[in-house]
């Protein structure tokens, strides 16, 4: 992290775009260091820097490294207490994503940071939202007669298994699923 800090000290010299996309990309690698060690401040920085030597197009010329910058601001002004600001990250991620998946996976962090500051409804509302985008419908108040359903289907699909057998089952690989799991788990 210390080399980047003196790169990124001489970053107002470097004219090739090339070589300020190539010092964007140890920015989001100190950041992330840095974050994993709780030192969100000092990732911070990090991140504020690598997106400010991205261009002005950094979405279309280099999504996936702006994608990236921008979670994880995102994050760390959560992580900060910044709730207005992770709030502004979270809506400039949805409306730069491309994907379903890759919205849905950002409502998924939202589901989470929500209900961590006790917004349960919003919370609740987040992941309604991410599971319908992965195409797994979602009674926001079901009756008796759905509940009944459900448990039903959740007895067929054990096929007269344990729960606890399920720890044999095969690792589920299909990334929407994923998705599906982890909305569910945030709010439950």
């Amino acid at each position: 992290m210390e080399i980047v800090g003196h790169l990124d000290e001489g970053r107002r010299l470097i004219e090739s775009a090339a070589e300020r996309i190539d010092l964007a990309r140890p920015n989001l690698e100190a950041a992330v260091r840095a974050q994993r060690a709780s030192s969100y401040e000092t990732a911070l920085r990090y991140l504020e820097i690598g997106e400010e030597l991205l261009p002005e197009d950094r979405f279309d010329s280099h999504y996936a490294l702006a994608m990236a910058l921008a979670t994880e601001r995102q994050q760390c002004a959560y992580l900060t207490a910044r709730y207005p600001e992770a709030e502004a990250g979270t809506e400039a991620l949805l409306a730069r994503a491309h994907t379903d998946l890759e919205k849905a996976e950002i409502l998924s962090t939202r589901t989470r940071q929500y209900a961590t500051i006790g917004k349960m409804a919003a919370s609740i509302e987040a992941a309604i939202a991410g599971l319908r985008l992965l195409g797994v419908p979602m009674t926001e108040d079901p009756d008796r007669e759905a509940i009944d359903g459900e448990l039903r289907a959740v007895e067929e699909n054990l096929g007269g298994r344990a729960i606890a057998a399920l720890i044999d089952a095969p690792v589920l690989r299909d990334p929407a699923d994923t998705v599906a799991i982890r909305l569910l788990m945030e709010i439950f």
